[in-house]
């Protein structure tokens, strides 16, 4: 799911990490997500494994 608004105005703590000179197309903009979230879940492995011991 894409949101197609901002939410900075409402949210003081939301901020970007990544600025863009443009805006990127949904399907960019998805991919964009899905590459974070598979670099989120590969740095999350280590602290999962030391949990489990």
């Amino acid at each position: 799911m894409v949101v197609k608004y901002s939410a900075l105005a409402e949210n003081k703590k939301l901020f970007a990490s990544e600025y863009l000179m443009y805006l990127p197309k949904e399907e960019e903009l998805k991919q964009l997500i899905e590459q974070d979230k598979a670099e989120l879940d590969k740095a999350k492995e280590p602290v999962k494994a030391k949990l489990r011991k």
